[in-house]
């Protein structure tokens, strides 16, 4: 017994809570068998992610990764833990556990990783916005205003966040939010300033922030 295929056939007849037990016997037993290990893993998470226990998915895949061999099986694992990290509200282990994903990452797929992990983001926050959770739909635009966005695009959620706000009745949260739009298009056009050589020595590092 190792592969997925043969640890479902061993418990395929089972029922989800004795499933769970099985598996959680292969983890502990079978110390010197890491694939059947991480096998065994991914399988918790496919019952945990069936009744929405989205930490324990998260945490199963947590495990899953470190056992696994291979870079491109571990960054995989990795992000699907992010992702179910996302969904419990736990932005910073998300953020850390999608930094280990974008580490393992081939610096040619690096890019690519991570509009991978915004398009995590965006895509919790409008599954949010359609069932009707404006203010969870707030908090994870809020997380991804943190994650360093050309300003165009920061400014895109900003609008959403503003509208959102004015659904639940809060229009001065919406007016804040447009008045920071407004304070990061000014920023932004102070960065590609050109910067004259004047006898005060202005240096672009000035208008960075560097």
């Amino acid at each position: 017994m190792g592969t997925k295929e043969e640890i479902l056939n061993e418990i395929k007849s089972k029922s989800d809570d004795i499933k769970l037990e099985l598996l959680d016997k292969i983890v502990k037993k079978m110390e010197n068998d890491q694939e059947t290990r991480k096998n065994a893993f991914i399988l918790m998470t496919d019952i945990y992610i069936k009744r929405l226990w989205w930490n324990n998915a998260a945490r199963a895949y947590l495990n899953a990764a470190d056992l696994a061999k291979t870079f491109d099986d571990k960054k995989e694992l990795f992000f699907k833990a992010g992702e179910l990290f996302v969904r419990t509200g736990d932005y910073f282990t998300a953020e850390d556990t999608f930094r280990k994903a974008l580490v393992l990452a081939a610096k040619r797929d690096r890019q690519d990783t991570w509009n991978r992990v915004l398009g995590v983001y965006m895509a919790y926050a409008r599954e949010l916005e359609s069932k009707r959770m404006q203010t969870k739909a707030i908090s994870v635009y809020n997380k991804i205003l943190t994650l360093n966005l050309p300003v165009e695009n920061a400014n895109q959620i900003r609008d959403r966040m503003a509208d959102l706000y004015e659904k639940i009745g809060k229009p001065r949260e919406a007016t804040m939010i447009r008045q920071q739009k407004a304070s990061a298009l000014e920023a932004d056009k102070k960065k590609t300033m050109p910067v004259e050589d004047d006898d005060d020595h202005t240096s672009a590092q000035d208008f960075i922030g560097v």
